[in-house]
């Protein structure tokens, strides 16, 4: 199914990701493009830093930030 548009409810994705910096906001929100374009993301490093253009080295070291649990691979921003 095509899905050209995104809802996007800016007081929460604000409130729940106050403590990215800005290019962490910019690899979470190409995660969630990714994941509304796919219904899922892949779970593997290389795959991920892929999808956010990040070098794999900095995809590591962002991951904790962005709150991403493993199995199943779901987004998560606390």
């Amino acid at each position: 199914m095509k899905r050209p548009w995104m809802p996007l409810d800016v007081g929460d994705y604000l409130g729940d990701t106050g403590h990215l910096t800005t290019a962490q906001h910019g690899a979470y929100l190409l995660l969630m493009m990714h994941y509304w374009r796919k219904g899922e993301l892949p779970d593997d490093d290389r795959q991920l830093s892929k999808i956010t253009k990040l070098p794999l080295k900095t995809w590591c070291e962002y991951r904790p930030a962005l709150h991403l649990r493993k199995s199943p691979l779901i987004l998560l921003v606390f």
